[in-house]
């Protein structure tokens, strides 16, 4: 799987920025799953974003992935009030 930036060297930080905005965009979702075929790698920059779910040496038909919304987006913790 791709990303495609016409400057390689900014491709970490368009894919970083791609998660931030859905997780601004969307402040119930607390994680993001990726799921590619086995056969298919994920490039560098998606590769720094995502980690892999199971084990690599497990062989299945797909391959998954996930990132975590604190990793990218400050989680607003809120207590009761007295």
């Amino acid at each position: 799987m791709h990303l495609f930036v016409a400057q390689a060297d900014c491709a970490l930080e368009g894919a970083k920025e791609i998660i931030r905005t859905v997780f601004n965009a969307v402040p119930e979702l607390h994680y993001i799953f990726l799921f590619i075929p086995s056969t298919v790698s994920l490039e560098p920059s998606l590769e720094a974003v995502f980690e892999p779910v199971l084990d690599p040496e497990t062989v299945c038909q797909y391959t998954a992935f996930i990132t975590h919304r604190h990793l990218h987006f400050p989680v607003l913790r809120v207590r009761k009030a007295r």
